[in-house]
This record gives C-alpha cells, structure tokens and sequence, in this order.
C-alpha cells in the first residue's frame, strides 16, 4: 500500500513538469523588440536621477528604495547593429533617447498571469542615429527576498553577446548535455529492466529512475540558465520558468534518490519526499493561479535543498555512530564535498555574488557518484542474480532430463490446489515400460539412455502447450492447457517420435501413458485427475506385458 501510494504521488509530481512546460511554451512576452541576431563594458558615466540632481553611481548598483529608479549616461559612437545589454533583475524597464522610447519591458503574461521569468536581463537595440545621444533607463526593481541589482552594462552586437553567454557558460552546456545523456542512459537502464521484469523490483534498479529524474532536471537547469532560446526568439519568459522550474524539481528528485537509498531505515527521508513532492506541486499550482510568481516562491526551494542537506549529513553522523551502515568513502566525501559547495552557492546567491562555478563542481561529484555507485551495485546485483538462477534452476530441473523435477511438480500441485482448474486443463502421466529389464540386462547407461530419450520425446512434442515433469525414475508428468484436437495431435506427435527414436545403446523403447481432462470429468480436484490419468496408465502398461 506504501508503494503504490509513493508512485501515485511520483507520478502526480512529475506530470506537474510537463502542465508547466505547456505553459511556459504559450506564455506571451510583452516586449516591444524582437532581435534577428563584441562585448564592451559601459559602466562609466552612469548618473543616477533624483528630483533635484543627478548622482554619480558604480556598478554592480544597489537600488535602496522602492518603485522606479532612473538612470542614464551618454552614448559612444554606436551602430545599426548595436545592443545595450543592461543585466539585472526587474519587473518593468523603459529606455529612451530624446524622449524616444526605444524599449519596454513589462512581465511577461501566461492568459492572465503575469510572471517575471526572464526580467534578468534586458537587450536594447541601437542605432548609428543613437550615436552620443544620452539615454535614459526606467528601472522598477523586482520585489524579492533577495537583493536588487543592476550588476552591469555592456555594449555588444546580438552575435557577440551570443557568443559571450556561450563562452562564460560552455561548463555549464557542457555539463548539462553530459546530465541529460547521463539521465536518459539511466532512464533506459531503468526502464530496460522493467519492461523485461528482471529485477525490476531491487531498490537498487529504481536508483536509476531517481538519477534519472535528477540528471535530467540538473541538465535542463543548466542548459537553460544560458537563455540561448531567450536570447534568439526574444521569448526569455520561456527560458526563465523552464530554468525556474527544473531547479525547483531538483530537491524533490534528490529526495526520491534518497528514500531509495534509505528505504526503511531512515524514516524521515519519506517525510522529506513527501514535503518536497508538495512544495513543488504547490509551487506550480500558486502559480498557474496567479498568486505567487515562482520568483516568489525559489527561496522555499532554497529552504528544502538546505533541510536535505543537513538531514543527509545527519544519516551519516547517526550510521556512522550506530555502525549500522559503513557507506564507502566515496559517498561520503562526495556528500561532504557536495553539502559545502551548495551552502556556499546557495549564500552566494543570496549576496548577488558569483557563484555557478559552486554549483557546477556539486553537480559534477554528485551525479558523477551515483552513477558509478549505481553501475557498480547493478553488476554486482547481476552477477548475484546469475547465482540465484543457476541455484533456481537446479533445484527445479532434473538433473539427467533436463525437465522439471519432483520439486517443482509438487510446488505446481500445490499452487493449482488453491484456485479452480482450467476447463482445459489436462493431466497426463507416462511411465517407460521395461526399464528394469533394460537396467539388468544391457546396464544402467543404457536405461539412462532410455530415460533420456523418453524425455527428449516428451519436450518435443508438448514443451510449448505445458510443463513436463520428471516424477521418479522412468516416471513423467505432463500439466497442460489445451483443447481436445491439439492434446490429440500432441500425442500422436509423441508416439512418432518415440517410433522415430535411436539411441547408440539400445534401438527403441516404448511408454505407456494414460490422461484425464478436466472438461471430461467435472468437479474433479488436481490430485483425483492424477489419479484418473494414473489408473489409466496402468491399464496400458498391463495390456503391453500381455502383448509381449
């Protein structure tokens, strides 16, 4: 009952990433300009405007009030092809020239909600016309827990500065398409086990799908931190709730990679699925109903990516003081290593600071250990696997035929004893005549022989409509679903091939056999059809030793 109630909320929480990705794909973005699309910074001689002067400023700039800021400075000699590119966070931003409004911004609308995804930045086209004229930037600073900046601004071409966001984030493109090729591999792992049902319910092989999930939300975060799709088709609202989204997923896949991982021994970690699972969800709902931006809501993925944190840290202090669990070192350092990288991102973040390079490093040791933990436990667990068959197998199959033995004859009687037989089930019951004779006279290889050879009959001619098995010593049983006119045929089928049959030890033998069907006598428990098919057989031996 847990189990299914994990996968129900699973599923509940990854179909949210397609509904928001649907959304952000039809979001409208309200700016005026669309670009067609070499980086020179232009953060001197920036003025800030007040009602009575104007006030020299430095980049990055705090703004210290609410509502509109206005700042402007005087343009250099410029060209056709020239953007302004002005980074910072914002919910509005208009620049003009002469009084000539050459730019607006405003968030961005999805139907009637409006979002701020992709207000980081602003790309202003100029012209040669623009040429030492002074502009003027209206900024209204987006509301956040975190501070506001303008951190700098640039003068570029849309080709240069495409080039420039590829260049300062070819580790993070390189990084995220290593992720996603990593999650697919993982999801086909994954999903290759499942499909065949070859250990599909290890914990080990679910670590897949969970490394899976996390991989792909890391890749997409990263890919779409760049805003290569923003920057080319204008829309950056699409590239900021995709960006905002995968990171907000990434707690909950870490902590559906940890309750794997802990399964029952630390049972807060399904608390702490669930809590993530609902902040997510909840996170999108607020959204697609216009009550918080996702802005609004990324400091409560913050908060749980720093509680999975500590309550990670906390598991290995408590295995390790318990001695329950000696986890490799690996894992260990990597958790270590991992935990301080994204605590001083995360206060990186927090102060308008660099701090990617953190993030990227965490990534790496992170996916980088579960998957080769991952792969290493599979062959492991597959190598194991391989013994268990090997064992499963002997401990069914007869060891000189080849068909199932006593063992598994009794455990199939068993199991048909608790549900109603098949009206097509047949029991047939076969037994080598003069095999004694054969063991006495010509010797035991050559009634081995015999035996075998009966078996190789027997597989050939009902193997693929039901289960043969090896009773006793030259005694066999067949269990099989099938309707009258293919038993009939099966068993013409066999005595043509025991006709058929040449040994190097002996020429021929023959077997007498008897059956009883289930749709002939009615009612009948699997025990009282043995016994039917039983008596039958004996009445054929008997009439085969008269006849000799």
């Amino acid at each position: 009952m847990r189990k299914t109630a994990y996968k129900v909320w699973l599923l509940i929480v990854v179909l949210s990433v397609p509904t928001i990705i649907a959304a952000a794909l039809i979001t409208k973005d309200n700016r005026t300009f669309r670009f067609p699309e070499n980086e020179q910074a232009f953060t001197s001689s920036w003025y800030l405007m007040t009602d009575d002067d104007k006030e020299v400023i430095t980049f990055p700039y705090y703004a210290n009030k609410d509502g509109i800021i206005k700042i402007t400075a005087k343009l250099p000699s410029v060209n056709d092809d020239t953007i302004l590119q002005v980074k910072c966070k914002f919910e509005t931003m208009t620049a003009s020239v002469n009084g000539e409004i050459i730019y607006f911004a405003q968030p961005a609308t999805l139907g009637n909600i409006e979002t701020v995804m992709g207000n980081q930045k602003a790309l202003i086209p100029l012209t040669s016309k623009h040429s030492n004229q002074e502009i003027v930037l209206e900024i209204e600073p987006r509301s956040s827990l975190y501070s506001f900046s303008v951190q700098n601004i640039t003068l570029t071409t849309m080709a240069g500065h495409t080039i420039s966001v590829l260049k300062s984030n070819i580790l993070n493109f390189i990084i995220g398409i290593i992720l996603l090729v990593l999650g697919l591999a993982s999801f086909c792992v994954w999903g290759g086990f499942k499909l065949t049902k070859k250990l599909s319910d290890n914990p080990v092989i679910n670590n897949f799908l969970s490394i899976s999930l996390l991989a792909f939300a890391l890749g997409i975060w990263l890919i779409t931190y760049m805003h290569i799709y923003g920057i080319i088709t204008g829309k950056m609202a699409v590239s900021g709730i995709l960006n905002y989204v995968a990171f907000m997923f990434v707690p909950f896949a870490i902590a559906d990679l940890l309750k794997n991982f802990y399964r029952e021994r630390k049972p807060y970690f399904n608390i702490l699925y669930i809590a993530t699972g609902t902040v997510f969800v909840c996170q999108i709902a607020l959204f697609l109903w216009g009550i918080f931006d996702l802005s609004d809501s990324l400091v409560a993925s913050h908060i749980m990516c720093g509680i999975i944190i500590v309550a990670t840290v906390f598991a290995l202090a408590d295995d390790g003081r318990s001695g329950k669990l000696k986890p490799k070192m690996s894992v260990v350092s990597s958790i270590i290593l991992i935990s301080m990288l994204s605590i001083v991102a995360i206060v990186m973040y927090i102060m308008d600071k660099p701090w990617m390079l953190y993030v990227c490093f965490a990534i790496c040791i992170l996916i980088g250990t579960l998957f080769t933990d991952s792969i290493i436990l599979l062959y492991q667990l597959m190598r194991e696997n391989v013994k268990i068959e090997e064992l499963r197998y002997h401990a069914f199959t007869d060891a000189l035929t080849g068909l199932a033995n006593r063992y598994s004859y009794e455990n199939r009687i068993e199991k048909a004893k608790s549900s109603d037989l098949p009206e097509n089930f047949t029991v047939i019951v076969m037994d080598v005549n003069s095999l004694k004779h054969t063991n006495d006279v010509l010797g035991h290889a050559a009634g081995d022989e015999m035996i075998k050879g009966a078996a190789d009959c027997i597989r050939l001619s009902f193997e693929n409509i039901g289960t043969c098995y090896r009773t006793g010593g030259d005694e066999f049983n067949i269990f099989l679903e099938a309707d009258c006119n293919t038993l009939h045929e099966s068993l013409t089928q066999f005595e043509q091939h025991v006709k058929e049959w040449k040994g190097t030890l002996i020429d021929s033998f023959s077997v007498s056999y008897g059956w009883a069907s289930a749709s002939e006598y009615k009612g009948c428990t699997i025990d009282e059809l043995i016994t039917i098919a039983d008596k039958e057989m004996y009445k054929n031996k008997r009439n085969f030793y008269d006849t000799v």
